[in-house]
């Protein structure tokens, strides 16, 4: 799902959007408006169909994005060319004490659903790029790489981490072994991939590996590269320690949700709706959630 490495993409659709186009066919899309911008609700149709044009079955659902736009609308941004979305990205904020060390894709994004944003996070953490090859040679990805870092060096945070895809290393694994190597034969540009390179391109540092990341990118071997931006406007505030909340006796913290009737087709459509917003409870220390009493009228 994610150029930066979150879900394997359909066929040979994708990450090579980091190249530069040419031939009169690219200059003439050129002088065409381009306008990058925040996602809203009502894009999420159309960022749907985008999601599954690139990544296919494992594409984004409509319930992630309206969690990914409700929880952080100011980490999701979009492209349009002539009106039409070509790319889009999704971010949230998070502390460097989860990012910075080893996860998986689905553990650190709730599943897709942003569910681990954190307000007092230190860094951003990008879970997801999608771009429409046919719109190659327009820095689609570029764009939405820049407006990730505006908005990191806005919020005056620490940098960018994602886990990257890399595509070229399951089948080359029986010559190259670990895909710990496999990234230093890259970095030595001793082998080529286009998803890693374009990512050191854009002043991304490997980290190491994530092992384990996205079992089902068999390109990548379910591997990712542990990449890591660092705001160069950044400034260690050491008084911008977080004040611990401390609780009374016996005391307990109580989520009420707004519930918004919606139709649903499944029983299982309707456990993924209320598991959303049990997992926003809990990550802010929630003891009981409380539904709307015809929150099963749905059914």
């Amino acid at each position: 799902m994610d150029n930066q490495g979150n879900k394997k993409p359909a066929g040979d659709k994708k990450h090579s959007r980091g190249e530069a186009g040419s031939g009169n066919h690219n200059k003439q899309r050129r002088k065409a408006k381009l306008v990058t911008r925040l996602a809203e609700f009502r894009d999420i149709p159309a960022l749907v169909a985008l999601s599954a044009k690139v990544y296919g079955s494992s594409g984004v659902t409509e319930g992630m994005l309206r969690g990914q736009i409700s929880i952080f609308p100011e980490g999701q941004f979009l492209v349009e060319y002539e009106g039409k979305i070509v790319g889009y990205c999704s971010t949230f904020m998070i502390s460097g004490d989860v990012c910075l060390h080893p996860h998986t894709w689905k553990e650190i994004t709730g599943g897709g659903f942003a569910s681990r944003h954190d307000p007092e996070g230190d860094y951003l953490y990008g879970m997801e790029v999608c771009v429409d090859q046919g719109y190659r040679g327009l820095r689609i990805g570029t764009r939405l790489y820049d407006e990730r870092r505006k908005l990191c060096q806005e919020l005056g945070l620490k940098g960018i981490v994602f886990g990257g895809r890399m595509p070229g290393y399951q089948r080359r694994a029986a010559k190259v072994g670990s895909p710990e190597e496999y990234l230093s034969l890259v970095q030595a540009r001793k082998i080529r991939d286009q998803v890693i390179m374009f990512h050191l391109s854009n002043d991304f540092e490997p980290m190491g590996i994530l092992h384990d990341y996205l079992p089902f990118d068999h390109e990548s071997g379910g591997n990712a590269v542990h990449m890591i931006w660092r705001n160069p406007l950044a400034v260690e505030n050491h008084l911008k320690e977080k004040k611990k909340r401390g609780r009374l006796p016996r005391s307990v913290r109580v989520a009420t949700v707004q519930f918004q009737m919606r139709k649903v087709d499944s029983e299982k459509q309707f456990e993924g709706q209320l598991e959303y917003f049990i997992d926003i409870a809990s990550d802010y220390g929630s003891d009981f959630v409380v539904f709307p009493e015809l929150v099963t009228l749905a059914l």
